[in-house]
């Protein structure tokens, strides 16, 4: 007999037949940590609906001998070990699901979208010049650049909201932030550079051009001279930070804080501050600059020891085909990996700058 939609067979979970709608509970009840009241506010199903469907997921997970996979303490519904063991499987079996879904959505009349995350920077760079090139061939599909922060980028790929990702995380914290293995290929390393461009006469302007090019900028460097940063969180602003505290023994002193290395550039190179950013950054905020101005903030950036910021290894991460470790892209989603890998290639040539 044919499935239903609403039948999902799970026997690697013990045997298991499990309706989706019980899984898409046991999973968002998991993600936002035991309230079965949000959960039910999302599935958009009442209370007591929702308590149907805890009964019934407690009775499956039992039936064959096993343990459940939530328990009542309080108001919330925790997850036990035996539910922290199945998470996982539970919700790539999910992803698997609603990729099924909307494979056979696309055949309907309505064009494709193909979702690509990454940072605003890549946007407009490197992922932004491939997507260019992409759309220049006949009958493409549409595609859907986002900018979300990093982790809700990995987050989305396991999800299946989008086809694949540029992020700057280890595979060591994809996979935490995943909750299943993805597929990782690194991209290229990029490393960083302090930048400014006082265009007023600031106490520190003096001692800023005082200082060598010739070797790498140290934090004591920078003692009294203001900084621009990201928001507090954000990974370059812990690696700023602990540098800072560990050769100077205090909190940087802050300009401005935004919310993005686009701003940060636009500040410093305003006059406001120094800002730390990487090399792709900087190229890709001064492509609209004349060539001239482009070689005086080129001229002016420092350095930074590698010891103390290692370059900034971006990797390119997709889901995985089950049982191996390959890209699971669909054809259009394989051409624009493609294309943002030969744009690599072209736009990372032996650079003899900063040398």
């Amino acid at each position: 007999m044919a499935k239903t939609s609403g039948d999902l067979e799970t026997s690697f979970l013990g045997g298991l037949n499990l309706p989706v709608e019980l899984l898409q509970t046991f999973v968002l009840i998991a993600e936002h940590d035991g309230d079965a009241a949000e959960a039910g506010r999302i599935l958009g199903i009442t209370q007591p609906s929702m308590s149907r469907r805890i009964s019934a997921l407690r009775d499956k997970a039992t039936s064959l001998g096993g343990q459940p996979w939530l328990l009542l303490k309080g108001k919330k519904w925790l997850v036990t070990a035996e539910g922290q063991r199945v998470l996982g499987v539970v919700a790539d079996l999910l992803r698997r699901y609603e990729q099924a879904e909307r494979f056979i959505a696309e055949t309907s009349k309505a064009p494709p979208v193909l979702s690509v995350a990454c940072d605003q920077a890549q946007a407009v760079g490197l992922v932004g010049k491939a997507v260019e090139a992409y759309l220049r061939q006949p009958q493409h599909p549409r595609v859907r650049l986002s900018a979300p922060p990093s982790k809700m980028r990995i987050e989305g790929v396991a999800a299946g909201q989008f086809d694949f990702a540029l992020v700057t995380e280890d595979p060591v914290t994809i996979f935490e932030y995943a909750r299943v293995e993805l597929y990782v290929e690194e991209l290229y390393q990029d490393r960083f550079l302090a930048v400014t461009k006082p265009s007023y006469f600031p106490d520190w302007r003096k001692h800023w051009e005082g200082l060598s090019t010739r070797r790498p900028l140290r934090a004591t460097d920078l003692v009294g001279v203001p900084l621009v940063l990201t928001e507090p969180g954000s990974l370059q602003r812990r690696l700023i930070e602990e540098w800072y505290h560990r050769d100077v023994g205090l909190a940087p002193e802050i300009a401005v804080e935004v919310d993005s290395v686009e701003a940060v550039l636009r500040f410093a190179l305003a006059g406001t501050g120094v800002g730390i950013v990487t090399k792709q950054s900087l190229d890709n905020f001064l492509v609209e600059f004349k060539r001239s101005d482009r070689e005086k903030v080129m001229k002016a950036a420092r350095k930074l020891s590698e010891d103390d910021f290692p370059p900034e290894t971006v990797r390119l991460i997709s889901r995985r085909l089950y049982g191996r470790n390959l890209p699971d892209l669909r054809p259009e989603a394989r051409e624009l990996w493609n294309r943002i890998l030969e744009q690599q290639k072209e736009q990372f040539k032996p650079d003899l700058s900063l040398k």
